[in-house]
This record gives C-alpha cells, structure tokens and sequence, in this order.
C-alpha cells in the first residue's frame, strides 16, 4: 500500500496535525493515485491564532496548548486551506526539528498578559502573537504553486481550499 513517508514532530504537542494530515494523504494517494504532502504546521499556526483569540475571549477559562483534534484539522483546513509543505515547513531554520518548548511558553505568556491587562492591549496583540509565530513557524509565503489533477495553481496564504482536493 502506497504511503506518504513519516514525519518526525520531534518536540512539539502537534501529533493530532500529523496524524490527521497522514490520513488525509494516505487517502488521497488511494482515491487520486497523487501523493499529497501537506503542511503540518499551517494547520498548527492557524489553530494557535484561533486557540489564542478564544482563550482571551474567554478570559482564559479554558485550555490553551499546543495538542489538538481531528476536528481542529478539519476546522483550519475549512476556514484557511491547507499548504504543501514545500511552501511552508514551519520551521524557519533548515535542517532544524521541531521543538515548541519556548514556542508554547512565550504564546502562553503573551495571551495570559493579554487577559491580565486586556484594556491595555485590545486587538494590537494578535499582531505580537503572529510575530512570535513568524520567528518560531517562519512567515507564511505571499503566493506558492500547487498542483492539483492536471492543472497548476497559484495560490495565496489562504492555501488551498479542502474542496478542491477530491477526498
């Protein structure tokens, strides 16, 4: 059976987008006969920006990590598209690992900051949260080109919408 190769997410509470992601290109190389590999950590990203803006919403009375489900895979892939991992590997540094540790910290200091000191900060700090990303995720690419049957595509950071993958 035709498989996509494994991935390592080394030191990172990220095997719910691993797993999930694995799935969905392990079907697609059975329904489609193309192999997919999809970007872990674009699902990762944006689910942290959604987690975050939900935890201040909540005043921080809720769980805020790294971990997740099948259905926040499914929940970020709907609402921002999925990216090849050629276009972003979420790691700004080659041959790097993956290590959250002072990802998940620095995130989960910032958003308790947020709610402590709420009337200070309003919405300016989503734009210091996206910064932390960008230096620990990397940036994500203005455009990138993907491949999809038979035709070319050239996509924005949206990436690429789950209904034009036939699953």
């Amino acid at each position: 059976m035709a498989a996509t190769e494994v991935k390592d997410q080394n030191q990172s509470s990220t095997c719910w987008s691993f797993s999930v992601l694995s799935l969905m290109e392990s079907e697609l190389i059975l329904t489609d006969s193309v192999a997919y590999d999809f970007s872990e950590m674009f699902i990762v990203r944006q689910a942290f920006v959604e987690k975050a803006m939900r935890y201040v919403r909540m005043h921080g009375n809720m769980s805020f990590t790294g971990g997740g489900t099948l259905s926040d895979v499914m929940a970020m892939w709907s609402m921002y598209g999925i990216l090849p991992e050629g276009a972003y590997r979420g790691m700004p540094n080659v041959g790097k690992r993956h290590d959250h540790k002072e990802l998940d910290e620095t995130l989960h200091t910032l958003v308790n900051t947020v709610i402590a000191n709420v009337d200070q900060f309003k919405s300016e700090w989503l734009v210091s949260f996206n910064q932390i990303l960008d230096v620990h995720l990397g940036k994500l690419p203005p455009e990138f080109k993907a491949e999809t049957k038979n035709t070319l595509l050239r996509l924005t950071p949206r990436g690429l919408p789950f209904h034009q993958i036939a699953l």
